[in-house]
């Protein structure tokens, strides 16, 4: 205790032993305000008694100062007599003691009470602060905090509580919880057992329901509270808002679960919902068939009209799935253009009609921008029981049932049977060889002979694996090469060929076996061409090998360049600045080569065989090989032709300037040190055989419109001055539209054909180029598409359509067609219409118009005008028939 006082004496009763507890008062006396202030900053006290008569006493500032100094401690101001209501340190201090209760026995008990009256008045006033802060802070936190007694009646209630549950304080306190809680969610009774065992209910995820009626999730913490004799008075709540939170979660779920293309469950949804309808099964005995679905020649759509389209028809291939099935089954699909169903209490006669079902669906043309795209699907089905297998086991049965249907003739269904899954073992053990060959050196590499047409001989020859199993014999390229692609070495594969064909190619040129500047050509994979390390790769063999980039030539087909477009140009424009030629092999199956020559480096064209196989005897086939030959030339690129068997063929190719060609008609491939075999070239001299088709009635006059009557519509008398001349306003239409972007279909007899070309002159050869102008020959069409006498519509569709639907993916397609003209001129009316109803059905799907071209000299242009009236008519010379509706 600090005594300000200047006075002595009448304080002995502070100082006198006493009783209680805390023992005597340690008493400090200061004579001044000033030395107590120094006092106060050198030490602390409980208490701080000042006699209000010191001078300075009666300043506010003073007292101030003093209740600054004397921190905690109680102020008590010291007084004569009471009545000192005014004097600024009866205001500002904790109590006025009169100054002769400080000289009676009591004086101790009097001053103790005081300063505990302080400290607890102090302790309140912190608590109250505190009490204020937490309130500030809970009302501040975004979260929904409230309290409610032990009968579940809100006590207490925040702003985030406002926000969440939409209710104000005033509307909410007094209200028993249970009114957010939604109907039918009985959560009390449980939270409040878990609070009377002295527990605590942490992070549970439920749903509450808000004042305007809307569901909402919430993360609810619940703690007791505890009255002041430590019973349970009620407790405090605090939700968390998690409604952001769950449909985050739910979209993770579903994009994990879904395909983001089509919406349809992917394959992680569908090995769990199938695992569970085995487990059902299993229980119940009832049947679960499983339908592994691929879309037969997909790829075909997306190199024609591009993967958009492509990814069009998987949506719709997706809709017409759900529309066939039940809510109880379920439509996945697991990637590309593979798709699965799954549906319970399905034995296998029913599977094996829904199958039926699923394919008779997707037959029906996808419309395109006003295109019909067909489309067909191959069906692998799996049934358990009686199969007994587990999910995955099940998908790989019905995924092998669906390959045997690609190979019994696609476009059908096939029910699983346990040969597939011997014959998939056998595969699995066939890779496994393969792999071990490929891993010790066992292949072997054999070599096709390129041969110059120039009579240049030997140019270069082509590096071809072969592999002797050690128990099954040779086994061919078509099994082993496909094997190691779908196993995942394919890329191992290929290096193995691209090394050894390099070693060998040094060994013969330093043997002498080779010309100095024979070129390798070495085949490469999807996967290799894929490779953003390919030109390193193959930089580093090259090396190894000591061979010079210019000897090599990589082969890649345009199916691998469609895999990945950009990373393939990369590494073809990689492996040119490296010095190695680059070659388009089985060029002419696909749909964008002629802008692949255009777009792509590189060297080489290779010719596919299709098209050298039929050459002397298809004029469609000759024309494109003529195309191709003389594109490339255009571009300074080599053609290559490949499957070259007779010496027919050669004579053809060398006339259309074909550089180079390969096939048994100078050797199969064979070891390297057999490559010096005799050239067996053309001798001088051969006969070639004409530049059209032999049709099936090339030989006889059976019918009207064979070559022995084509030259009705070219040799009339008055138009014989020459085929240009004659020509010159058709050409002049077909021009006109090949430049306004158009592409043309001409169908017409042979003689009109080359006064056709003639007469476009120099915009013939780019249009072709292009894939802007095809030419048919009309006799060998009407032979093709009129097995019977009457053109039939498959194979019209098969044929022509085909031909247009390739055109019209270019842009408008107009068709100029000899096709009816030379029907009516044998008299065959018929025949006739029904080609007129077969254009008019093309008309319907796509957007075309079709010129049907007659001779105005011939005695049947009267009667084609007068029957075939759906379609713009033209005569060969450009003069109208006189009387006729013609246009």
């Amino acid at each position: 205790m600090l005594l300000v006082d200047a006075g002595l004496g009448k304080i002995s009763a502070l100082t006198a032993p006493h009783d209680e507890p805390h023992g005597p008062l340690a008493l400090l006396r200061a004579p001044s305000l000033r030395s107590a202030l120094d006092v106060l900053t050198a030490r602390s006290f409980d208490c701080v008694v000042v006699d209000l008569d010191l001078p300075g006493a009666a300043s506010a500032d003073a007292w101030q100062e003093l209740r600054r100094a004397a921190a905690g401690a109680a102020l008590l101001a010291l007084a004569d007599h009471h009545g000192h209501e005014d004097h600024p340190g009866a205001q500002l201090a904790d109590d006025v003691v009169v100054r002769s209760e400080l000289a009676t026995p009591d004086a101790h008990r009097t001053v103790l009470r005081t300063v505990r009256q302080v400290r607890l008045a102090g302790e309140l006033q912190r608590a109250e602060e505190s009490a204020r802060l937490l309130s500030a802070i809970v009302d501040a936190t975004p979260d929904a905090v409230f309290s409610k007694s032990v009968d579940g009646v809100i006590t207490s209630w925040n702003r985030g509580a406002q926000q969440l549950y939409g209710y104000t304080p005033e509307e909410i306190v007094g209200e028993h919880v249970s009114i957010l809680h939604p109907p039918g969610v009985e959560e009390y009774a449980p939270i409040m057992s878990v609070l009377l065992r002295g527990e605590s209910v942490r992070a549970l995820e439920t749903v509450r329901l808000t004042k305007d009626g809307r569901m909402v999730d919430v993360s609810l913490t619940v703690c007791p509270v505890y009255g002041g004799t430590g019973e349970l008075s009620g407790a405090s709540v605090v939700a968390r808002n998690i409604s952001d939170r769950r449909e985050l979660e739910t979209e993770l779920v579903r994009a994990f679960m879904h395909d983001g293309l089509t919406g349809l469950p992917n394959r992680a949804f569908l090995v769990d919902r199938l695992s569970r309808l085995l487990a059902q099964s299993a229980t119940t005995g009832s049947p679960v068939a499983v339908f592994f679905l691929d879309l037969d020649d997909f790829k075909r759509i997306n190199e024609a009209q591009g993967h958009f389209a492509g990814d069009r028809v998987l949506g719709e291939v997706a809709t017409r799935l759900g529309g066939v099935v039940r809510p109880v089954d379920t439509v996945a699909r697991l990637g590309g253009d593979e798709f699965v169903l799954v549906c319970p209490d399905t034995d296998m006669e029913a599977a094996a009609r829904f199958a039926q079902r699923i394919i008779e669906e997707l037959s029906r043309p996808v419309r395109l921008e006003g295109r019909a795209v067909h489309i067909s699907a191959s069906v692998g089905i799996a049934v358990s029981p009686p199969l007994e297998a587990d999910a995955e086991g099940l998908l790989r049965h019905a995924d092998a049932a669906m390959y045997e249907a690609k190979a019994r003739g696609r476009s059908r269904s096939q029910i699983f049977d346990v040969s597939f899954a011997e014959r998939s073992r056998d595969q699995l053990r066939l890779a496994g060889d393969l792999r071990e060959a490929l891993a010790h050196d066992l292949l072997d590499v054999h070599y096709q002979p390129v041969i110059g047409l120039a009579g240049s001989g030997l140019v270069g020859f082509e590096a071809l694996a072969r592999w002797e199993h050690p128990t099954r014999g040779q086994v061919p390229p078509g099994v082993f090469v496909p094997l190691a692609e779908h196993s995942g070495f394919i890329s191992e594969l290929d290096q193995w060929v691209l090394r050894r064909a390099c070693r060998d190619t040094r060994t013969g040129r330093a043997a002498g076996l080779l010309p100095r500047d024979a070129r390798v050509s070495v085949n490469l994979s999807a996967r290799s061409l894929g490779d953003p390390d390919l030109v390193r790769i193959v930089h580093d063999i090259l090396l190894a090998e000591e061979l010079p980039p210019q000897a090599l030539i990589l082969e890649i087909t345009e199916t691998a360049l469609m895999q990945d477009i950009e990373q393939a140009r990369l590494s073809l424009e990689g492996l040119r600045t490296l010095g190695a030629g680059v070659a388009l092999d089985d060029f002419g199956t696909g749909y964008s080569s002629l802008s692949f020559l255009r777009e792509l480096p590189v060297t080489q064209v290779k010719i596919d065989r299709s098209f050298i196989a039929h050459i002397a005897g298809n004029g469609e086939d000759l024309l494109i090989t003529q195309s191709i030959v003389d594109l490339a030339r255009g571009l300074g690129l080599e053609t290559v032709a490949e499957g070259v068997e007779t010496q027919e063929q050669l004579a053809l190719l060398n006339r259309l300037g074909c550089t180079s060609a390969q096939g048994h008609l100078w050797s199969p491939a064979v070891p390297l040190d057999r490559l010096a075999a005799p050239d067996r070239r053309t001798p001088a001299g051969v006969e070639v055989a004409p530049l059209a088709l032999r049709g099936r009635h090339a030989d006889r006059g059976g019918r009207r419109w064979v070559r022995g009557r084509r030259r009705h519509l070219a040799d009339t008398a008055p138009h014989r001055a020459s085929e240009a001349t004659v020509h010159d306003p058709v050409a002049a239409s077909v021009r006109a539209g090949l430049d306004a972007g158009e592409a043309w279909l001409v169908i017409a007899v042979a003689e009109h054909r080359a006064a056709l070309r003639t007469g476009l002159g120099p915009s013939h050869a780019p249009a072709v180029a292009r894939g802007d102008y095809v030419e048919l020959d009309a006799a060998e069409v009407l032979d093709a598409i009129s097995p019977d006498g009457v053109p039939d519509t498959e194979r019209f569709e098969r044929l022509v359509g085909d031909v247009v639907r390739r055109l019209h993916a270019r842009g408008p397609v107009r068709i100029y067609s000899e096709l009816s003209g030379l029907l009516l001129r044998g008299r065959e009316v018929p025949a006739a219409l029904a080609m007129e109803d077969l254009w008019s059905g093309l008309e319907q799907t796509i957007d075309l118009t079709v010129w049907c071209g007659y001779d105005p000299d011939d005695p049947a242009a009267r009667e084609h005008a007068s029957l075939c009236t759906r379609h713009e008519h033209v005569a060969w010379p450009g003069a109208p028939l006189r009387d006729s509706t013609a246009s």
